[in-house]
């Protein structure tokens, strides 16, 4: 296994909180930190050289990415790794709904749940879970979300400490499990948004109304 000559950068890769691995241009690993060696249970010795597609040999990933440089990149990566069990999709979540299914999406949490949900849960096989990583206010955010994830479908929603005993801290994370296929791959408005919306409109049309007179 490689080491770091510098001792300040090495002691900053050991502190990390989050488990860190360091490639090669070939996708061979050359080095891992403690938070990695508890996170997929083998020593850093064992891993030296290996593939990084073993630390989870069995799993097809599907890297879905809507922007083109982005998508490229990501090509790239794969390509000069060698992750035989990767590939990139470019497109949006709401316009591969029904056509790639999955049994576990995770997502980069930047949306609302309410919207998140009906678009990562358009991907996911009846069963399956979404993965969404959040922050502080992620019980706040579901409870906010839970009627929406109801008209969705989804059987069980709970914030989870991902990592909780071997990486520190641990990552929060929302876990749905999907329900039986619904409408899915749109994202809801909560279902009182419409009725405000109507009436708001209602509102405006009587005040031009009046105002014409």
């Amino acid at each position: 296994m490689r080491q770091i000559s510098d001792p300040v950068i090495a002691g900053l890769l050991e502190a990390a909180p989050d488990a860190t691995v360091c490639v090669d241009s070939r996708g061979r690993i050359v080095l891992v930190n403690d938070q990695a060696e508890r996170l997929f249970g083998y020593p850093r010795d064992e891993l030296a050289g290996q593939p990084v597609e073993i630390l989870v040999p069995d799993a097809r990933v599907v890297l879905l990415e809507p922007m083109a440089r982005r998508a490229a990149f990501l090509d790239e990566c794969v390509r000069d790794l060698g992750l035989g069990n990767a590939t990139v999709r470019r497109g949006r979540a709401e316009d591969l709904a029904g056509e790639l299914v999955a049994d576990v999406v995770v997502a980069r949490a930047v949306a609302p749940m309410e919207r998140l949900a009906g678009l990562a849960l358009g991907l996911v096989r009846p069963g399956g879970l979404v993965l969404a990583v959040k922050g502080a206010g992620a019980e706040e955010e579901l409870a906010r979300a839970r009627r929406v994830l109801r008209r969705l479908g989804v059987r069980d929603a709970a914030v989870v400490q991902a990592g909780s005993g071997r990486v520190s801290p641990p990552a929060t994370v929302v876990r749905l499990t999907a329900g039986p296929a619904v409408s899915r791959g749109r994202p809801l408005a909560p279902a009182r948004t419409g009725a405000r919306q109507g009436r708001a409109a209602g509102k405006q049309g009587r005040r031009r109304r009046r105002e014409e007179q």
